[in-house]
């Protein structure tokens, strides 16, 4: 057996040196499937809330922020929902679509955290589709799954990604 150089090759170092790829293709592959769970749910929420336009504008002007502010988020939350779900389609660009998403979603955390213990008045989501149907625990838990998702995708993704320069 010859490998990649065209060396022929004992068997048992053939193992060794299979083992290697199969470590670095097992990090790809895991990093890969969490980007693509993370992307069908960034594209989801992204192009539902677009679909239903005015359920999302109204339910962003009801919610405890400045007008401004709420205006502001109303349009650009589901073009940066969309953009996530485009940098965890590139491999080049997966490691930060991760780490935007780490912050995007501990930011979603938060905020459903604290309406679910009654830090603000009545409030309604201005959620996509099938998560503005739970109840705020449900819906703290499944922010925090996806918080959990992006963080080991994050780790995972690490070492394959553009940014090797900055480990040191």
């Amino acid at each position: 057996m010859k490998d990649f150089k065209g060396q022929i090759m004992s068997g048992p170092s053939v193992l060794v040196d299979h083992g290697s790829r199969t470590d670095r293709s097992k990090s790809e592959w895991t990093t890969f499937i969490l980007g693509l769970i993370l992307m069908i749910m960034w594209f989801y929420v992204g192009i539902d809330k677009y679909f239903d336009w005015e359920t999302h504008y109204r339910a962003f002007l009801n919610q405890p922020l400045p007008k401004d502010w709420a205006i502001y988020l109303a349009y650009s939350l589901p073009f940066f929902e969309l953009l996530l779900g485009l940098l965890l389609f590139f491999p080049k660009s997966r490691w930060f679509g991760f780490l935007c998403s780490s912050i995007l979603l501990s930011s979603f955390s938060t905020y459903v955290g604290l309406v679910w213990i009654g830090a603000f008045p009545v409030v309604p989501c201005s959620c996509a589709g099938l998560f503005r149907r739970l109840l705020w625990g449900e819906h703290l838990l499944l922010n925090l799954a996806f918080l959990l998702i992006s963080m080991v995708g994050l780790y995972q993704g690490y070492p394959t990604n553009e940014f090797k320069h900055l480990k040191k």
